[in-house]
């Protein structure tokens, strides 16, 4: 006998002091939630009432965050209709760490861009109580390509004013003692003593940028101050100064001269001091982004090659003592910071050519950008290989042609981001942290036109930022699996299912359960122990929570 709860709406749309999307619906798309100073849209999370559930959907036809809350009660039905997924929260797998979003140049220098008013509406609309409660962030180490300029921390070495590098010259020693001091015209080239200046590897005249103070710390604090959780920050380097490379050059094909690798080991180091000293603590290091991106010459963005051969000897000789033997030794040190594809390369060359990096590292990055090429099984094989590393997804974002990067109301780039999201959670990923937390209307700004797609895009002109249907995606996992929750187990009856689900049980002892239906017609569904009956509308998005006690097995 199976029993089946039915659902009898109590209340539809909003609920309490929620404010509905101000939506515009653009053609041939979905609509758009536009915030002003006066006005934006927001959501409450109601726990569950005994005896109750409560659903949040969001659909390509203009829903966003539409709230029920439902009564539960018995009758008797065999068989259920529809495909059953059965939730068992006694079978648990990873503890979740967050989600969140990218706090870069190009971000901050947008959101400093807006009103006072309405740059509050903005925090409160990612990391506030009525928000999506975001509990992390993602920050570079100097600068990216989403920067106005190419630039790093401790470019120019100092000269050497003390002329403690002074020497004669060759000319002289062979030819001219004594004689003039130096070169003249009558010189085979032109010189001079100390003529160049020893590069400061000590970093004596490290020092943030104005990026940092004007833009990115008061946005963080601002998020800081906001924030309905803990914001654990991830800090990621593009690229060192350019005298620490090959190449000379931020873009391109490079490599770390290996006379600066313990420069560049305390280059992170001094990071970590001076956000410290800003009041932003660190939570999190990676060993840098996308680290293949160095290994092509035609790479036009910030960046630094590695192999895994010699990332590993500089993990293991330089940054691994450099952060562990300092105040910061309990920092989480996260290797690879590349796409999904490369993991089996970074991860399984480190960690089984040179065992001791495991001794270092705490958990492996990974982007999205090529996830359709590599099944997420790899991260769940990964994670088995090396169960104490945990794996998050550190930057995704929606790219398109760069000429005409946003796409506004795209509801395919929501259907993407919950997609990607479900498929790694489901693969053991403990979070996933989007790339820039805004952007201006062309997906920038950005110095070598690398435009992009954000979840939030602002107008400055009109005073307004513009949620895109990303935001909600990424919010319908956000608000609703704090830090601490479980993945629970969520099985079903039904072969190739046409419906993407995860579930979890949080630390309030309740049971959320995050449900896309890929169908362009309605879905029927059973959920639970002593089941739920939900409909879901085509192409929807929709988060389920009840209590934990409300379901049990037989």
């Amino acid at each position: 006998m199976v029993f089946l709860i039915t659902i009898v709406y109590l209340l539809t749309a909003t609920h309490g002091q929620d404010l509905p999307c101000a939506a515009q619906q653009i053609p041939g798309r979905s609509v758009i939630c536009v915030c002003n100073a006066t006005y934006c849209d927001t959501i409450t999370r109601i726990p569950p009432p005994p005896g109750s559930f409560v659903t949040y959907t969001s659909s390509a036809r203009g829903l966003r965050f539409h709230k029920t809350i439902g009564r539960l009660s018995l009758i008797d039905l065999d068989p259920c209709p529809g495909p059953t997924y059965t939730v068992n929260p006694s079978v648990k797998y990873q503890t979740i760490e967050g989600f969140g979003s990218s706090v870069t140049d190009a971000a901050s220098i947008m959101w400093s861009s807006m009103s006072k008013p309405l740059r509050k509406k903005f925090v409160d609309s990612y990391y506030g109580d009525n928000g999506l409660e975001y509990s992390m962030i993602r920050v570079p180490i100097g600068g990216t390509d989403f920067s106005t300029h190419t630039y790093a921390y401790n470019e120019l070495p100092p000269y050497d004013i003390k002329l403690s590098n002074f020497s004669l010259a060759m000319e002289d020693y062979r030819y001219k003692l004594p004689c003039a001091i130096g070169g003249t015209d009558f010189s085979t080239h032109t010189y001079a003593y100390n003529e160049l200046p020893p590069y400061d590897i000590k970093l004596s005249n490290f020092s943030l940028a104005m990026e940092d103070y004007r833009y990115k710390i008061p946005m963080i604090k601002a998020i800081m101050k906001g924030a309905r959780q803990k914001v654990h920050i991830i800090a990621s380097c593009w690229s060192p100064p350019r005298w620490m490379k090959t190449n000379n050059a931020f873009a391109g094909y490079s490599r770390l001269i290996t006379d600066y690798y313990q420069t560049y080991a305390d280059y992170h180091l001094k990071f970590l001091e001076h956000y410290t000293a800003e009041g932003i603590p660190i939570w999190g290091i990676t060993t840098g982004n996308e680290p293949t991106d160095g290994m092509g010459a035609l790479i036009r963005l910030n960046c630094l090659g590695w192999n895994a051969d010699s990332m590993a000897t500089w993990i293991i000789n330089n940054l691994g003592p450099t952060i562990r033997n300092s105040s910061f030794k309990d920092i989480k040190i996260l290797c690879a910071d590349d796409q999904r594809p490369l993991l089996d390369y970074w991860v399984t060359l480190m960690f089984e050519d040179h065992p001791k990096v495991q001794e270092v590292v705490d958990g492996i990055a990974v982007h999205f950008y090529f996830d359709s090429v590599t099944p997420p099984s790899v991260l769940s094989r990964i994670n088995a290989q090396y169960p104490d590393k945990f794996i998050m997804g550190t930057e995704a974002t929606a790219m398109g042609d760069p000429n005409n990067a946003v796409n506004f109301g795209d509801w395919d780039r929501a259907r993407l981001y919950i997609s990607d999201i479900i498929n790694d959670i489901n693969n053991s990923l403990v979070g996933w942290i989007d790339w820039n937390m805004c952007l201006n209307k062309d997906g920038g700004p950005n110095w070598n036109g690398n435009n992009v797609d954000s979840t939030v895009i602002v107008l400055p002109e009109l005073g307004q930022f513009i949620k895109q249907p990303t935001f909600y995606a990424m919010g319908h996992i956000s608000k609703f699996v704090p830090r601490g929750s479980r993945r629970i187990q969520v099985t079903s009856n039904e072969e190739g299912s046409s419906m993407l689900t995860v579930a979890f049980l949080t630390p309030q002892n309740t049971v959320v359960v995050l449900l896309y239906n890929r169908l362009p017609s309605n879905a029927n569904i059973v959920l639970g122990g002593k089941q739920a009956s939900i409909v879901l509308e085509p192409d929807t998005i929709t988060t389920v929570e009840l209590s934990g006690s409300s379901l049990t097995y037989d």
